[in-house]
């Protein structure tokens, strides 16, 4: 939505109200989400090993600690394989994305856009 008012180069003021959320805290919701994909598809590389896995998860949970929402890196850190710490990253990755969604909704709602 906001790349084709930009580009149509309407409704600044809706613009700048898009910009304030993609900036807000749920903005930075999103972009752990965004990590935690990356994380799932470097969990197929052997270009990475287990305790940077590990770092990131843990660098990562501080901040989703913040939100409230189900927070299940400490578990999948602790993982001994790549292997078993897939599917409960893929269900991490699945309620941030509900959680994200259910507030976008409200933000449209509130915000008439």
């Amino acid at each position: 939505m906001f790349s084709l008012l930009k580009l149509k180069g309407e409704e600044p003021r809706k613009q700048d109200i898009l910009l304030d959320y993609f900036n807000s805290p749920e903005g930075l919701v999103y972009r752990c989400k965004n990590d935690l994909e990356t994380m799932y598809l470097v969990l197929d590389s052997p270009k990475f090993d287990l305790s940077e896995i590990r770092e990131s998860l843990q660098l990562l949970k501080e901040t989703i600690s913040a939100f409230p929402v189900m927070n299940d890196l400490e578990k999948i850190s602790k993982m001994k394989k790549k292997s078993d710490m897939k599917p409960l990253l893929r269900k991490q990755i699945r309620i941030l994305k509900k959680h994200i969604n259910e507030q976008a909704k409200a933000f449209i709602k509130r915000n008439g856009i």
